[in-house]
């Protein structure tokens, strides 16, 4: 099974832009995780689907509890 970055790699000469994956956190909290603009038409549903929005919201659900976990220490020394 391909990894995020390596499935990410084979794409990347296919983008137009530098930054093939982006996350964004919503204002309801949820996450969005967006390919390149038109990158997706190059990737076949599963490999988009499965591997890279799959993988990438794992991803990016670790770096909010990081960031949770964060903001949580900092308040706590504040009060």
């Amino acid at each position: 099974m391909a990894s995020l970055a390596d499935t990410l790699r084979l794409y990347r000469s296919l983008s137009k832009h530098p930054t093939i994956l982006t996350g964004k956190i919503l204002d309801n909290g949820q996450l969005e995780v967006m390919l390149s603009e038109g990158l997706g038409q190059y990737i076949d549903v599963y490999t988009k689907n499965q591997i890279i929005f799959e993988n990438g919201k794992r991803i990016a659900d670790i770096l909010v509890n990081v960031m949770d976990s964060h903001t949580s220490k900092t308040l706590k020394r504040t009060h």
